[in-house]
């Protein structure tokens, strides 16, 4: 059988989460059997210097909103993991509750669990997680590929702040170009790509500003 991971100590109640593993920038919310797979991919990860939390819904209903509402806004990225189908499933309740409470936090939760389909063949409850991808390495690699696309994120956003500021002044706006590690011909052409509806004018100031410092940005 599976591996027991509740202790007498943790004082189980029904509508209470249970920290397993404290986070730092990546949290797992599991439930079932998946928190012992999370547990050991957590593990894995860890080994490769990434410190993920397990947060172990015993009960998924009620939530445990105090426990959500304290570790939701501290972390860089949540992955919910569960052996159900995950429409109106257990991260969709995640999912809800978030974009009630912290509706700026929804974008940083990615679920992992069966999709919404007649599962087909027959075995064991580990044969059957492990044919429909509920598996460690599986999890060790959305927590990776999450992260990643993350710093991406956020790397792109520094970049853009260091490269260049908008001085808003009543209505008129003046592009200020500061020097970085990218050339000023890439920096012509990111800015290039940003349409804002309210501030057309923008637009129009960083091709001039382009034209008169020389930079073919076409």
């Amino acid at each position: 059988g599976e591996e027991i991971i509740s202790s007498k100590k943790e004082n189980f109640k029904i509508g209470k989460g249970i920290l397993k593993k404290k986070p730092e920038k990546i949290l797992f919310i599991s439930t079932g059997i998946m928190t012992q797979r999370t547990l050991m991919a957590a593990k894995d990860l860890e080994k490769k210097g990434l410190k993920c939390g397990v947060l172990h819904m015993a009960t998924i209903k009620p939530l445990d909103k105090k426990i959500l509402s304290f570790w939701i806004p501290k972390v860089e990225k949540i992955i919910t993991v569960e052996e159900n189908i995950l429409a109106g499933g257990f991260g969709s309740s995640i999912l809800e509750f978030t974009s009630e409470y912290f509706p700026s936090h929804v974008n940083k939760i990615s679920r992992m669990g069966l999709p919404d389909r007649f599962v087909n063949k027959y075995g064991s409850q580990d044969e059957l997680c492990n044919d429909n991808g509920l598996t460690v390495k599986n999890i060790y690699n959305l927590a990776k590929k999450t992260l990643r696309i993350w710093y991406i994120y956020l790397h792109t956003c520094v970049r853009l702040l260091i490269i260049f500021k908008i001085n808003c002044c009543y209505n008129n706006f003046l592009l200020v170009f500061e020097y970085s590690m990218i050339s000023e011909i890439d920096l012509a052409k990111e800015l290039l790509t940003i349409q804002d509806p309210y501030f057309p004018s923008i637009n129009k100031n960083i091709v001039d500003t382009g034209r008169v410092r020389g930079i073919n940005i076409y």
